[in-house]
């Protein structure tokens, strides 16, 4: 049974001191002189057109993987990426897009929740074929070959149907004919607490009712009638550096169907989303919905389960490493839900949150006697009541080192003292 000091703690904390800087920053001199491969993502997607297809190739690139240079009043960092559009292994066309982006904010070079957005479209009249795409880091010699991308009309084209496009309402500086703003990420299904849409092209000559089903584990999540969207065509293009939609006067040979609000519900992992005529499978399509920006703490499920001693009573922590370790973090998961559930969404804000500070406090709270900052005392309090809004150092009368935080709406203090100088901290008062 969870403590219910504990509850009104970290509800507390979460309310008012949730802080958008909670990942730690660091110097472009400690950026590694590499790139993180999987954090670069590569979206593909493919509208009709009056004679075939337009495909494109998106991407999404964090500023963390950028390397910014100081111009002006500024900070500009950039990058290219390079296609090689191969057909039976022989090189059929080239293409290249060159983006840069120039920040006020040498705090915003380092951030990976800032990215920097482009595409490439074009034609092609052949049935299949291999992207091969080559990203460059400006301001660097860093170049890495992506993984490629394979196109193939069996899969994109079933049964009248193409593969479906995750949107999000427009960008509100890109309303001048902007209908949605492409989610981009690597056609996956962000696990976050927004609501997004799917619009899915059906060949014009197909008649009767549609609808959709998506299935997670082989249970239906969500069901809901499909309904035609009153345009013309549609096109992919950029707008202030995000990827959008806007209405075309292409492909009028289909009719485009949107289904609103479809993910809240959905939980992380594969995802079949079926489109029905008339009751009958017309296509189905396999997704996934991916935590991009997921605390690397939930990494190792049984730490995150210890840690949960902060805000319940160690018989429940106990009960939820039984059985085997496959199965922690769906137990991890079930507790959160049960004790804190969301209304509207599967993703829970408040584990998010928790977890988020626990990152934090491992990286900044280590010492050599506790390696794990989150296990630290410092860490503890952290976790529990967020961003302090004071942090002040004072030597006692005996000489010790201390660290004190203040928390004014709570109206609390704690003071940690380190009476080694290698920077562990115990807490002395509460």
């Amino acid at each position: 049974m969870v403590c219910k000091n504990s509850f009104a703690l970290i509800w507390l904390s979460i309310l008012f001191y949730f802080s958008p800087g909670i990942n730690s920053i660091y110097s472009q001199e400690d950026k590694p002189n590499s790139i993180n491969r999987q954090r670069i993502l590569i979206e593909k997607n493919v509208l009709p057109s009056d004679s075939s297809f337009i495909y494109y190739v998106s991407f999404r690139v964090p500023y963390e993987q950028l390397i910014f240079v100081k111009r002006g009043e500024g900070f500009t960092g950039g990058l290219k990426l390079d296609l090689e559009l191969k057909d039976d292994q022989n090189i059929v066309q080239r293409y290249s897009a060159s983006k840069a982006v120039n920040v006020a904010n040498y705090e915003l070079t380092a951030s990976p929740e800032n990215y920097l957005q482009g595409i490439i479209s074009f034609k092609y009249a052949g049935k299949d074929f291999n992207i091969y795409p080559l990203l460059s880091i400006d301001n660097t010699e860093i170049s890495v070959q992506l993984d490629s991308i394979h196109f193939n009309k069996g899969k994109i084209f079933r049964n009248g149907v193409l593969n479906p496009l995750i949107v999000a309402k427009a960008n509100s500086s890109c309303s001048n004919g902007q209908l949605f703003s492409l989610v981009n990420y690597q056609n996956t299904i962000p696990f976050v607490q927004q609501n997004y849409s799917l619009i899915v092209p059906i060949a014009d000559d197909s008649a009767g009712n549609f609808k959709v089903k998506i299935e997670q584990e082989k249970k239906i999540i969500y069901e809901a009638p499909l309904e035609a969207a009153d345009l013309s065509g549609l096109q992919i293009g950029e707008c202030n550096n995000s990827i959008s939609l806007s209405e075309s006067s292409s492909g009028k040979n289909y009719k485009y169907y949107l289904l609103p609000d479809f993910n809240s519900q959905l939980d992380e992992g594969n995802t079949r989303i079926v489109i029905l005529q008339n009751d009958k499978e017309l296509a189905d399509f396999n997704m996934r919905v991916v935590w991009h920006d997921k605390p690397s703490t939930l990494m190792n499920p049984e730490l995150a389960i210890g840690l949960l001693e902060y805000i319940t009573d160690k018989a429940k922590v106990k009960s939820l490493l039984k059985g085997s370790s496959d199965k922690y973090y769906g137990n991890l998961v079930k507790f959160w839900t049960e004790t804190f559930p969301g209304k509207k969404f599967a993703y829970n804000k408040l584990m998010a949150e928790f977890y988020e500070r626990a990152d934090y406090a491992q990286k900044n709270f280590s010492s050599i006697n506790i390696p794990n900052g989150a296990k630290s005392d410092r860490g503890r309090i952290y976790i529990m009541y967020g961003q302090p809004d004071d942090v002040r150092r004072d030597y006692s009368m005996d000489k010790k080192v201390l660290e004190i935080w203040n928390y004014s709406d709570l109206k609390k203090e704690f003071v940690f003292a380190d009476d080694t100088g290698l920077g562990n901290y115990k807490l002395s008062t509460e």
